[in-house]
């Protein structure tokens, strides 16, 4: 066991390496091709990995946020795409799992459960276009109906669009009775009328995330897939609820630079030059550049697991 980690760490760590190990040999051609790694998923949910951060008393492993950063970093060693899209599952279901601590709300837990235990995939859209701090104010529209709300609107990088169960999504109620309200749904796509995404994922980079944006038309949401309801900020302060999700993205990209840093040292050690007699590995220009990005990586771990 690395010193660096507690047994819990490395139990994470493994689980996710054996993984990463086996997304690396597809990465490259998900990337190029623009597909989605849907036997990566797959894997996934056949460990458990997908119930990592729920609490063993719903089914879930029950990682902490720093184990389950340190396992995230690890994923992305062996394919980015697949780290990042997962890690949006992560934060919805982090969401979930921060509801439930706070309220106990029956509906929310109800739905941890089954996500654990039917190995379900969350994903999410908070992004809006034209629309900077998105949780301050959606401008996507919610009105009450009976039973429910009707919600219209556009919603943009929908990580894993293609392969969720469970999509969460905020819209503003304008004439809530304590004033205007933001409401925080959690719906089935495929249950869901008026709900669709777009193919319209067309990028330079994680190609591989299908982080398309979608449309909501007079889609009806139930009130049991309501999981949260607040007044609009008047101060401009945002819920704690959703100050993780931020925070943990950099641990998928602080992997990636470890895979490039490895790949690197690699192909420096292969590399040769007229009309040098060894590779370039033996400069050292190249052991100060290596240094510089191992420097580099420290110091953004130093500052992910301290935080």
């Amino acid at each position: 066991m690395d010193q660096l980690h507690t047994a819990r760490e490395q139990r994470f760590l493994d689980m996710a390496g054996e993984m990463a190990d086996d997304f690396a040999k597809r990465a490259a051609i998900h990337d190029e091709e623009g597909s989605f790694p849907f036997e990566n998923y797959e894997r996934l949910k056949e460990s458990g990995y997908t119930r990592l951060i729920i609490p063993e008393s719903l089914g879930g492993l029950g990682a902490t946020m720093l184990e389950r950063i340190k396992a995230q970093e690890r994923l992305a060693q062996g394919c980015g795409a697949t780290a990042l899209a997962i890690n949006m599952h992560f934060n919805s279901v982090g969401l979930l799992v921060d509801l439930y601590r706070k309220f106990k709300a029956p509906n929310v837990e109800h739905k941890l459960r089954r996500i654990a235990a039917e190995r379900l995939i969350c994903g999410g859209s908070g992004s809006e276009p034209d629309n900077a701090i998105i949780a301050l104010r959606p401008r996507t529209e919610a009105r009450r109906v009976d039973g429910g709300w009707m919600v219209n609107g556009r919603k943009i990088f929908g990580t894993q669009s293609v392969a969720i169960d469970h999509f969460l999504f905020e819209a503003t109620c304008e004439d809530g009775p304590h004033g205007p309200t933001i409401i925080t749904c959690f719906v089935s796509p495929r249950d869901t009328p008026g709900l669709n995404f777009k193919d319209d994922w067309h990028v330079m980079g994680m190609r591989a995330t299908a982080s398309r944006s979608s449309e909501l038309k007079d889609a009806f949401v139930p009130d049991v897939d309501v999981v949260l309801q607040r007044r609009v900020s008047q101060s401009g302060r945002i819920t704690k609820v959703f100050a993780k999700a931020p925070f943990t993205i950099g641990a998928p990209y602080i992997g990636i630079a470890v895979s490039a840093r490895d790949f690197t040292v690699e192909f420096m050690r292969e590399r040769r030059r007229f009309p040098l007699k060894n590779p370039m590995s033996h400069l050292p220009a190249v052991y100060n550049k290596v240094g510089e990005m191992d420097l580099l990586i420290e110091g953004a771990r130093a500052a992910m697991w301290k935080a």
